[in-house]
């Protein structure tokens, strides 16, 4: 059988496909030796494989001090000529392109090459790429003395091309020309218009390369600002207005640079009167033409019709994902356009439909008309769902409730709607202001007045079902605390049917996301208590699948569990007595209710409690404290003063608020202390109410360990 001779492609293919050391020495040797003159030839031959290698390996050799010939100034030149001459095809010039770059980023461009190629693009007006490639280096290399002399020698270089570009009598004339009908046709950008003013004269001229040129220009004035340049910015901006819709990445590019780095003789209004002329928002450019409008505040009526004309919301595929973001405080579409948006603070009212919803949302803004129309829209049926969607964001943002369509729960924005649904429950919720009030020393208060029991889910007319349908479906965050909130207002729900729904929905607790498993987990443990039913196998499967995440809320299951169960005090000393679980203060709210309920049971003394409690943060610790009565003396405030060591001063609780942390706590132990004066007591709580519903534990375990 005879062996195929070896040849530059035959090698190229087998480095391709398996791109080992060997084959690389065995392509390496070929070609520095024998093969020399057949590599050349396939270049010659315009081989793709060829100038990839040439590009991908050519560090290495820099590095390793090897192949010089292959970056020698001859071989440039050679490969340079073949670009120009059209051996190497139009789309293999970025691969060459990639290959100078290389070089030129180790120094290795001589001058002359530069001149080369800035005398050979009266042949091939794409030589302007290798140009490029070669200046590119000035925008990523560290300033130094070096660098700068070369970018000047550079621009006295390449700075006639410009002038024969852009300078002459003929093209100054319609660049002045073009610029003064924009001036004059601003009027038709305010109405909200897009502006396409480009002349067909300098399009034509610059048709094929002008990112380029462009591109060019930005290095070269990406370090400093030449003489060069300061003298003809003012010109060079209004070239780009007219390139501007043929290159909008690389003119914004440039844009942003003058803003950030010269703005002293940057021309604001030209710059805002040429981005504003897109007629989709892009994050990019958006954030260009924020930062010129805060420099300037001119032009506020062009700025308003770019909004009007943009503010679009594109197509979500992905709602639940869009309402996730939102919720966080994460606007992955638009959030780009806020600022420009606050700076402009401009009319809602100059809106219409969707756009009207985000802009208020975006500036926080009500009234009465607004929001007469945002809860007339969501009790009637709308299939614009961007619309609806956009109108409960903004009612969510400036905390505004009232019934909506719950029909909204069989389309998209049902994730949104359920959001809202639970921020109005919440907002209604008076669980603890109630117990309060209810106590004997408000008897005779003529202030406050304990409130009826919350009838919230009826006149919305949530069904119970229906949210339990999405939440089996999706098993996402939003339609768990919905069921969450409901279960709270009216705990007859905490049914056996319930307790068993969500068993089941545990089979699968490896694909429920943390923040739905602790919503799902409060309703869990209220049924547990209610109907003494409670499941060990759901500890296990958290342990024996490692779900670490899942540790904190388990550790809460378990101190309700120790309690009601059998189970091993082994068990509950052998989680106590681990150091790693206490290093993460993550799981410091689940472990102290596991200390408490370990500490009232007799498995632990308080010796225990006082070695364990240092390990605890504040909060965590003060809680532990106050719980079990043990009193420790240390730096307090004046609320942890009085929930660990009982003491008490007024003067304090009347003049300051509390930290809403520590308000339940407080006002609860304040109700049955018998050495606070009644009035004393009226005022502390009725000042510190707006913060006793504050959800810092799940509310099952403040309820269980009445806290």
């Amino acid at each position: 059988m005879e062996i195929p001779p070896r040849t530059t492609e035959t090698l190229l293919k087998k480095l391709l496909q398996n791109p080992s050391e060997e084959n690389y020495e065995q392509m390496a040797a070929f070609i520095s030796g024998a093969g020399y003159e057949d590599f050349i030839s396939s270049l010659k031959r315009n081989n793709t494989l060829s100038i990839i290698f040439l590009k991908n390996y050519v560090q290495r050799w820099i590095d390793s001090n090897t192949l010089q010939n292959f970056y020698s100034e001859e071989f440039i030149t050679f490969l340079i000529q073949c670009c120009i001459e059209g051996v190497i095809s139009n789309s293999n010039w970025v691969h060459v392109a990639d290959f100078l770059e290389v070089l030129s980023n180790n120094y290795l461009i001589s001058e002359q090459t530069v001149q080369l190629l800035i005398d050979r693009r009266v042949e091939n007006q794409r030589v302007f790429i290798l140009i490029d490639s070669v200046f590119k280096k000035y925008t990523v290399h560290p300033r130094s003395n070096r660098l700068f002399a070369e970018i000047n020698r550079s621009i006295e270089m390449f700075f006639p091309v410009f002038v024969e570009l852009f300078f002459t009598p003929a093209i100054i004339d319609e660049v002045d020309k073009a610029y003064q009908e924009v001036l004059v046709s601003a009027q038709r950008v305010m109405l909200g218009e897009s502006n396409e003013l480009i002349h067909t004269t300098l399009k034509a001229r610059f048709d094929t390369d002008q990112e380029y040129i462009l591109s060019i220009f930005y290095s070269l004035t990406y370090q400093d600002i030449h003489p060069y340049f300061e003298d003809n910015i003012q010109h060079f901006l209004k070239i780009f207005f007219i390139l501007f819709n043929q290159n909008q990445i690389i003119v914004n590019q440039i844009f942003d640079l003058f803003i950030s780095k010269y703005p002293e003789i940057t021309n604001f209004d030209l710059i805002i009167l040429t981005l504003s002329r897109i007629d989709t928002l892009d994050g990019l450019i958006v954030n260009t033409l924020t930062n010129a409008f805060n420099y300037s505040r001119s032009f506020p009526a062009v700025i308003l019709g770019f909004l009007r004309r943009t503010l679009r919301i594109s197509k979500m595929e992905d709602w639940l994902t869009t309402t996730q973001n939102l919720v966080r405080g994460n606007d992955v579409q638009r959030g780009f356009v806020h600022r420009l948006i606050r700076l402009l603070n401009c009319d809602v009212h100059a809106f219409e439909g969707e756009p009207k919803f985000f802009v208020a949302a975006v500036l926080r803004f009500k009234d009465q008309s607004l929001l007469n129309e945002a809860f007339s829209a969501i009790k009637t049926m709308n299939t614009d769902t961007s619309l609806i969607f956009t109108i409960f964001r903004y009612l969510l943002t400036v905390q505004e409730y009232s019934e909506c369509n719950l029909e909204y729960l069989n389309t998209d924005v049902r994730f949104i709607c359920m959001k809202y649904l639970s921020n109005f429950l919440k907002s209604k919720d008076a669980y603890h202001r109630d117990i309060l009030l209810s106590s004997r020393i408000f008897n005779h208060s003529s202030g406050l007045q304990s409130v009826s029991p919350n009838a919230l889910t009826s006149y919305l007319g949530l069904d119970v079902n229906k949210v339990l349908s999405i939440l089996t479906a999706s098993l996402d965050e939003f339609s768990s605390e919905l069921l969450f909130r409901i279960v709270k207002c009216d705990e007859t729900l905490l049914t056996p049917l319930l307790y068993d729904i969500i068993t089941r929905l545990f089979k699968n607790i490896l694909k429920i996301p943390l923040t739905s498993l602790t919503y799902i987990l409060d309703i869990y443990i209220l049924l547990s208590i209610k109907l003494k039913r409670y499941n060990l196998e759901l500890i296990e499967t958290i342990f024996n699948e490692e779900m670490i995440d899942f540790y904190n809320v388990c550790f809460l299951y378990i101190s309700v569990l120790m309690r009601e169960t059998d189970v091993k005090q082994n068990f509950i000393l052998q989680i106590l007595s681990q150091d790693e679980l206490w290093k993460t203060k993550e799981l410091h709210s689940g472990l102290s209710f596991i200390l408490i309920s370990a500490y009232e049971m007799g498995i632990i003394n308080r010796a225990q409690i006082e070695s364990i409690s240092q390990f605890l943060d504040g909060y965590t610790k003060i809680l532990v404290l106050h719980k079990l009565s043990i009193q420790m003396t240390g730096e307090y405030t004046e609320e942890e003063n009085y929930l660990v060591n009982g003491i008490f001063d007024g003067n304090w609780f009347l003049e300051s608020f509390m930290n809403k942390k520590y308000a339940r706590l407080v006002l609860k132990k304040l109700v049955r202390d018998e050495n606070v004066p009644i009035p004393i007591k009226q005022k502390v709580i009725e000042k510190n109410l707006i913060n006793v519903e504050y959800e810092n534990v799940l509310h099952s375990i403040v309820k269980y360990f009445d806290i």
